[in-house]
């Protein structure tokens, strides 16, 4: 689509780091939070990078708002409907993962 802002490098594309940087909808950062491999840590960096209003609560992992405890951080199961749902809802900037990759129908 129009709004696709990936490179063929492993390198987002100069478009993508300017959205972020100048904070523009749709723009977030998605990681795969891996216990054990530092996704606290780069939490942490993000939180000081982009504030902590801009990060999911529970260590960037967003909530689904279930009452099931430990559902935080299952986003790669959410519809691509549902993740533009909650980044536009929320404002965040960083979203991460800890059980599944980036949705790929996130990129058509």
């Amino acid at each position: 689509p129009a709004e696709r802002h990936l490179s063929s490098s492993n390198a987002p594309s100069r478009e993508a780091l300017r959205r972020m940087r100048e904070n523009r909808d749709g723009a977030f950062l998605w990681f795969d939070h891996l216990s054990k491999a530092g996704g606290t840590s780069f939490c942490k960096f993000a939180r000081k990078n982009v504030g902590f209003k801009s990060t999911p609560r529970y260590y960037c992992m967003p909530s689904d708002g279930a009452d099931i405890p430990g559902t935080d951080g299952r986003v790669g199961r959410w519809p691509a409907s549902q993740l533009r749902e909650y980044l536009q809802r929320t404002r965040h900037r960083v979203v991460a993962s800890e059980w599944d990759p980036f949705p790929a129908q996130m990129l058509e």
